[in-house]
């Protein structure tokens, strides 16, 4: 698909090629197409939507290259996203009195991992809707992520899962075009799983970690509350972070092993 044969051939000369060879009746591919569909035929042997065979191979250098992204609430009065209930610390972080008040105080917060870095945190003002994600994306995620990666940016894989907000149309063509056929997610080049909250590093381990630090003792304002998860974030050990992000692959294959069902007792 390549040029039929020509390897140097840019995604751009396929389009106009195949357009103008097959489709004739005004119902032309796009770029992002062609790319996705290469893309996919290189990971499964195949132009059609099926999975890969087997459970998956460690790649180090692939796996060091996907962010992980993912968004979570930390509330002034201790209480945490019901999504974000896994947990490793050795302190019970709900042990602060639930206040109940139609309109907690609370920090929105979003984060990336890849490798063995944290990129964030970024704090959200209100709630997640496909505009601001999209600003989000565009003045602040992606230059971090460039920041860190640098020559490496494209080879980067961009992961998310499939919420509203990330499911815009204007979302979807903002990755297209900037990360072209290396994002995984709804309607991604590679599809994310629905309800697999205990696939990524930071739901099955930065969440519950983060919380359980900056919840043993109570946080007296929401400045307070912002400083204390920036600074419990940026101390978290890279090693620590490059083991969770390790046993992703370990996951995977318990995840295929069950099914798609619950696998946390195998681990």
């Amino acid at each position: 698909m390549r040029g039929w044969g020509d390897m140097k051939r840019s995604y751009a000369n396929v389009v106009t090629l195949f357009n103008a060879t097959f489709r004739r009746d005004g119902n032309v591919v796009s770029r992002s197409t062609v790319g996705k569909t290469i893309s996919r035929f290189e990971q499964t042997g195949s132009v059609k939507d099926r999975d890969r065979p087997g459970r998956p191979a460690t790649n180090p250098v692939l796996l060091d290259n996907i962010v992980f992204s993912d968004e979570t609430t930390f509330q002034l009065n201790g209480n945490v996203n019901r999504q974000n209930c896994r947990y490793w610390s050795d302190t019970n972080p709900h042990w602060m009195r639930e206040d109940k008040t139609q309109y907690p105080q609370k920090l929105n917060e979003w984060a990336e991992i890849v490798g063995d870095r944290i990129i964030g945190p970024f704090f959200i003002n209100g709630n997640l809707n496909a505009q601001n994600y999209e600003q989000m994306l565009r003045n602040d995620i992606c230059p971090a992520i460039k920041a860190v990666k640098g020559p490496n940016y494209d080879r980067t894989w961009f992961q998310q899962d499939g919420a509203a907000a990330h499911y815009g149309r204007n979302v979807r063509n903002f990755l297209d075009g900037e990360f072209f056929d290396r994002w995984i997610g709804r309607r991604g080049t590679i599809e994310w799983p629905a309800r697999s909250p205990d696939l990524t590093p930071l739901d099955f381990f930065l969440w519950g970690y983060l919380k359980g630090q900056v919840y043993k003792t109570k946080p007296g304002n929401l400045e307070e509350l912002r400083r204390r998860i920036t600074e419990e974030t940026e101390a978290i050990p890279r090693e620590m972070i490059r083991k969770a992000v390790h046993s992703f692959y370990n996951r995977l294959g318990y995840c295929q092993e069950v099914n798609g069902q619950h696998f946390e007792h195998l681990l």
